[in-house]
């Protein structure tokens, strides 16, 4: 909302027989782009509009980083390939002779994944024995979703969910999530098989990993 409430009237005395007056109204922000969230190099425009309340509109506008810095004098900004450090709120701040008002909006840049990465905790893959992996993400913000799938040459087997462990855990990036699958051996299952790990992110399926 407005920040100062005061209304100026200039008077211009031209001559001594004529004098011009005006009323300078607050600013009145009638638009700006709505919240938006984007996948990082994506780019977007920011605008804001305003209604003039005198005969002489006066409005000056300028745009406030998250930082804190100016970025625009423009009723509307670009903004170019854009990363995770570019999100926060975006202030349009409109004055005049009467004083100032401001409106926000915040842009949301997702953190996506790290790469995948799948470790092997037990060495031994004879048949019979207890095989564990771990499959690792960070840096997502909100956190990936993690699932394992076993392939063998024409035929894909999804691993339950309910037969993994997940833990997660927020760091300075977003969060960081490990996937623990154990199993036992089978030659007759696992020979020629890979374990698959796959990244959902977003709703969408965003990396892969396997180990034979």
């Amino acid at each position: 909302g407005p920040l100062t409430t005061m209304d100026t009237t200039l008077c211009n005395n031209a001559t001594l027989l004529f004098t011009i007056c005006m009323t300078i109204k607050l600013p009145e922000i009638t638009y700006i782009s709505p919240n938006i969230t984007l996948y990082p190099g994506e780019s977007t425009d920011l605008t804001c509009l305003t209604k003039s309340q005198s005969k002489v509109n006066t409005d000056q506008f300028y745009w406030v980083s998250p930082a804190g810095h100016t970025i625009s004098n423009q009723t509307t900004i670009a903004l170019q390939s854009l990363t995770h450090s570019d999100s926060g709120r975006y202030s349009c701040v409109v004055k005049n002779l009467a004083g100032f008002t401001n409106s926000s909006t915040f842009v949301h840049v997702l953190n996506v994944p790290d790469r995948l990465e799948i470790s092997l905790n037990d060495s031994s893959r004879a048949n019979g024995s207890r095989a564990c992996f771990t499959c690792r993400s960070g840096g997502s913000d909100p956190a990936v979703e993690l699932n394992w799938l076993l392939v063998r040459s024409d035929y894909l087997t999804p691993i339950p969910r309910s037969s993994t462990g997940v833990t997660k855990w927020r760091n300075s990036d977003g969060f960081v999530v490990n996937s623990h699958l154990c199993f036992r051996i089978s030659h007759a299952t696992h020979d020629g098989a890979n374990l698959v790990c796959r990244s959902k992110y977003m709703q969408r399926l965003y990396d892969e990993t396997s180990i034979v």
